[in-house]
């Protein structure tokens, strides 16, 4: 994932954190996404491809479960491992003699 799209996710996950969550309803047999301000998907579900139903029961699942501040934690914590790998491949680098301090 490049950093441009790390951001992106970022700033609209930040934008998002206000509103209120998206939750599963049945809504006249159908599948539907949606929050207070009422449905902002359906999920199709047809029983001629029961495997593409099902596919789009899992889309529905994921995008349930990915709140604002799922997406914001899961990149603090990226963001803290690529740091974390940083430094121990710095001192791997003073470790083996190549530089001779950490920051050159």
């Amino acid at each position: 994932m490049s950093n441009i799209n790390k951001q992106e996710l970022r700033e609209v996950a930040q934008q998002c954190s206000a509103q209120e969550p998206l939750r599963i309803v049945e809504y006249h047999g159908k599948m539907c996404l949606r929050n207070s301000g009422g449905i902002v998907f359906t999920v199709l579900r047809d029983s001629s491809f029961p495997e593409y139903s099902s596919e789009n029961e899992n889309y529905a699942r994921l995008a349930e479960l990915s709140t604002p501040d799922t997406m914001l934690a899961l990149l603090d914590e990226l963001e803290a491992a690529e740091k974390r790998i940083a430094e121990l491949e710095t001192r791997g680098l003073v470790a083996a003699g190549i530089i001779t301090k950490v920051g050159e």
